[in-house]
């Protein structure tokens, strides 16, 4: 072998170690930059923990304020519908006592031989002067809230 042989050799290996040792420098830079990018995520997902835990608990306690206004609303709504229920049976218990009521008007005025009834009258107005009609009927007229009872 030539000398100009072993030099390019020599000249060959030289480089080869030169390129491996490039590649093998740009490996651990890169290495070190992803570790660096690695560490760096980690610290801002650390973070973003603590953020997104206390996100976690404010939905929390929101839904748990819902659940409760949902609550009441229900109770609200029972309490409505028993008010209700409560409102028509005494609208059912009222309209019996003014029944009973008017049939102890009628019953009065059919054996009070001083009252006339329209049967009786040949114009329209009693002996008196006045309507057929009881005092104490009720004017359908007006209004039931409106209206005024005797007695009450």
């Amino acid at each position: 072998m030539s000398t100009e042989s072993v030099v390019w050799i020599v000249v060959a290996v030289i480089a080869v170690l030169i390129v491996a040792a490039l590649v093998v420098a740009l490996l651990r830079r890169r290495t070190a930059q992803r570790r660096d990018e690695a560490e760096r995520l980690r610290t801002d997902a650390h973070q973003k923990s603590f953020d997104v835990g206390r996100e976690e608990a404010l939905a929390e306690e929101r839904a748990a304020r819902a659940r409760i206004a949902a609550a009441e609303a229900d109770a609200k709504q029972a309490q409505a519908d028993r008010l209700r229920k409560e409102a028509g049976a005494a609208e059912t218990e009222a309209a019996a006592s003014r029944a009973d009521l008017d049939a102890q008007w009628q019953r009065a005025d059919e054996i009070d031989p001083g009252v006339r009834h329209r049967a009786d009258s040949v114009d329209g107005e009693t002996s008196r002067g006045e309507s057929p009609t009881p005092s104490h009927a009720v004017d359908d007229s007006v209004p039931e809230e409106r209206r005024q009872y005797p007695g009450a």
